[in-house]
Parts: structure tokens; sequence; C-alpha cells
């Protein structure tokens, strides 16, 4: 998974897109290579893993072709699951006493989490939400409607929203605010751009409203945030 940064990822010949919101499985013996994109500075959150007996269960569900299955997590369930993530970083690059034993156990929450909010259950999107997908994260700086992406998609606005909601859970223009703040999270931690210029460059042309809804996404201002999470960098 992407913390920052977006990234071209080739799995036996397939491409994925590799970015905020989407959590990608790689099954062993894989060739996998990648191309990190736009200049853009890549953070990305990995674990290589055998799995226990117990795991497999879950892991099964997961829709894998060509050695790769793409999970895309929207809302509430991206942020459980990327605070599992880091969780698992912060014990493993610890160290110490029983640090593979603790780091099981930890990965073990990464997959419960996902296995509890059925997210590797979910069918493969449909087609036209996939491009209405892409074009949100290719052009989330702009401003977007529900009949433009409607449009994109060759379907009606009620279509999807019912597809949407059905493929990735939450409705396409708060999934598109996911979007926006989640990369305005990526460049408040990883830029020294103005948090003024951050909001324009997330598709938030109101820098107050931007504040109001980033606080109700992360539970901090835009500067606390900051504060936060480039402290000791």
């Amino acid at each position: 998974m992407t913390l920052a940064g977006r990234c071209r990822m080739r799995v036996n010949g397939r491409e994925f897109m590799v970015e905020s919101g989407v959590l990608l499985l790689v099954q062993a013996a894989a060739q996998v290579d990648w191309e990190v994109l736009g200049g853009d500075i890549w953070h990305p959150l990995w674990t290589v893993f055998h799995p226990r007996p117990h795991w497999h269960e879950w892991l099964e569900t997961a829709e894998f072709c060509e050695g790769a299955a793409q999970v895309t997590l929207g809302g509430a369930l991206w942020n459980r699951v990327r605070r599992e993530m880091l969780r698992l970083e912060r014990i493993y690059t610890r160290g110490g006493p029983h640090r593979d034993l603790w780091s099981k156990l930890a990965l073990e929450r990464v997959l419960i989490t996902l296995h509890t909010g059925h997210a590797l259950r979910s069918r493969a999107p449909d087609p036209r939400v996939q491009a209405a997908v892409e074009w949100i994260h290719g052009h989330f700086a702009e401003p977007l409607s529900a009949d433009g992406l409607a449009q994109v998609a060759h379907m009606s606005r009620s279509q999807l929203f019912l597809l949407f909601q059905r493929h990735i859970g939450i409705p396409p223009m708060q999934y598109l605010e996911q979007v926006r703040l989640s990369r305005a999270a990526e460049m408040l931690g990883f830029t020294t751009l103005a948090v003024q210029a951050i909001a324009a460059a997330c598709g938030f042309p109101d820098a107050d409203h931007f504040a109001h809804r980033f606080k109700r996404f992360s539970g901090q201002t835009p500067r606390d945030y900051r504060a936060q999470h480039t402290a000791g960098s």
C-alpha cells in the first residue's frame, strides 16, 4: 500500500496503479517491477510473509489474477488498514526480542481488518465503475460533479451511485473527497507547501472549507497534522 505518491506496478506483465486507497496482494514467485509516476515521492508500506494456516481461508477470498489481487478500500476501512500497516512497520523497525512473533500478530490484525470489512470478498469492480475511479484519481484537483462522472462511466447518475456503492462501498462524490483528503495528507507530510496551496492542488478552492473537511477526516487541523507527521523528520 502507498502512503504518498503513485506507482505503476507490473506483476507477471499485468499493470496495476498503486496509490492511496489501493492495496495490492502479490503471490509468491510472481515477477514484479515498478515505475514511480509524475516525479512523486513514492512511500510504500509492504511486507513479505508465509501465511499461517488459518490465514489461508481469508486470503483465498481475494480475486487473484496473474499472481496479484487489487483491493480498493474506501473511507474508514482504508484508514483502519493504513493504521494497522503503520503499526506493523513500527514493530518490525523497532526490533528487539520476539520481533517476528509481534510482527505476525500485527499482520494478522491487518488481515482481520480486511476480512471483517469484507474487502477481500468484494467482486472485481464493474469496468464502468473502474473508469470512474481512474478518472477521479487522475483529475481530483479539477472541479468534478456526479453528472460528469456518470458521463465518464457512460451510465446515468443514479446507476453510477448504485454500482459505486456496491463495488467501492461509498458514493462516488464521497470517494472523490476521500481521494482529495488523502492526497492532501500526503502533501502535508511530505512537502513544505502552504496549506492554502495544498488545498487548491487537491481540489479545494476554499481553504476554510478544506480545513473543516480535513479535520473531520483526520481529527486534526491541517497545521496540527503537519506538525505531528513531520516531527523529527
